[in-house]
């Protein structure tokens, strides 16, 4: 299967949504929602995901992940980092919990998952934390146990 890469930005976004039904989406390859700013972390999760044909769904901010969810796009993972340009990243994953409550949540970041469990992590339900930089193959690895976590998550909802 060709490698699968989908670099949607704010308008974007909604016109791929319009063109496949979310269902459509979920069932023929995993999809993972990624909230990174930085240009470097966003080619190397795009390329590492790809290779294992995993849609990479990118937005740069929180608020374009949000809407995304909000318009019915549902992941399996959502990936986002701490520092994001336009809120944190806690605050990110317990808004996206309301959206998408099944979804395996992610955090990326170069801060110590101890600083950012003292300000309220359990309730963002954080699946793993892991710190930056990152070794690619462990992240891999996270992602595809999220996935699974994902599926096994479905089915017992159904």
């Amino acid at each position: 299967m060709a490698r699968r890469s989908l670099q949607l930005e704010n308008q974007n976004c909604f016109d791929f949504l319009s063109k496949l039904s979310v269902r459509e989406f979920m069932d023929r390859i995993p999809a993972v929602l990624v909230i990174e700013n930085g240009l470097f972390c966003q080619n190397l999760y795009k390329e590492a995901l790809s290779s294992q044909n995993i849609n990479v769904l990118m937005a740069t901010e929180g608020a374009t992940a949000l809407n995304l969810l909000k318009n019915g796009l549902e992941c399996s993972v959502i990936v986002t980092g701490y520092d994001l340009p336009d809120m944190n990243g806690l605050a990110l994953l317990n808004e996206t919990d309301k959206l998408s409550p099944g979804s395996t949540k992610i955090m990326v970041t170069a801060r110590k998952e101890e600083e950012i469990q003292s300000v309220g992590s359990s309730e963002a339900r954080i699946f793993r934390f892991m710190t930056k930089p990152i070794d690619v193959r462990q992240f891999i690895d996270t992602i595809l146990s999220g996935i699974n976590r994902y599926r096994q998550t479905m089915k017992i909802a159904r």
